[in-house]
């Protein structure tokens, strides 16, 4: 079965047919599970990413056909983001690290799989950019966004069109929604107060609606 106390993030396929789940474990190489029948308690494989050394997996999207499929893993000084172009069959390597003290975290897609963004870890107190790649994660197209820093989350809607990112509380304790409408090229932010402590977000196919998750009982979700 799969341990459930240490799955991180989940995606499936428009059907429901295809599913990943990324693992915390830190002491194998990239371990994660999927599934081409729907879930249920025997429909589930363990897999092992080749990465180069032990570490968690923790960022993972998906088209919504399932033919593309992505996953960050994170090491101890090292990371990467992987990616599946046949339904979740083989991942290789598409994207290493950098040298900026941080390791590849949330991962987030459009339905076809073309437009992949990646945010960068390290510390809640660090802000490190976010990146964008439009073309299925070639290794050309990675672009290093410069509108926001220090995002915790990321939606990205059905056509790409529309992302939003939530970040962590910036100078004097204020987090930040920042928002696009022309796939990621131009941003702009809304401040949420200095009492927020919002950590997730996600929304409709067509961008009209986010929902914002706080880690604070009483801001509720």
């Amino acid at each position: 079965g799969v341990p459930l106390a240490s799955i991180t993030r989940f995606r499936c396929s428009g059907d429901g047919k295809y599913l990943i789940a990324s693992d915390s474990t830190s002491s194998l190489n990239g371990r994660f599970f999927t599934s081409t029948t729907g879930g249920g308690s025997q429909a589930w494989t363990q897999r092992l990413l080749n990465s180069p050394s032990a570490g968690r997996t923790s960022g993972v999207c998906m088209s919504r056909s399932g033919a593309v499929q992505y996953i960050a893993w994170a090491g101890t000084s090292n990371s990467a983001v992987y990616a599946s172009y046949d339904y979740g069959a083989t991942f290789n390597s598409i994207q290493g690290n950098f040298s900026d003290g941080a390791t590849w975290d949330r991962l987030e897609c459009d339905a076809t799989g073309r437009f992949l963004y990646a945010t960068r870890y390290s510390v809640i107190t660090a802000t490190h950019r976010t990146w964008r790649n439009d073309n299925y994660g070639d290794a050309y197209s990675w672009t290093e966004i410069t509108g926001f820093s220090g995002a915790e989350d990321i939606w990205v809607s059905a056509t790409g069109q529309f992302v939003a990112v939530v970040s962590s509380p910036l100078s004097g304790g204020v987090s930040y929604v920042f928002y696009s409408s022309d796939y990621g090229r131009i941003w702009s932010g809304t401040n949420m107060g200095t009492s927020t402590t919002f950590r997730s977000m996600n929304g409709s196919a067509d961008g009209s609606i986010l929902v914002l998750g706080s880690v604070a009982v009483e801001e509720a979700g």
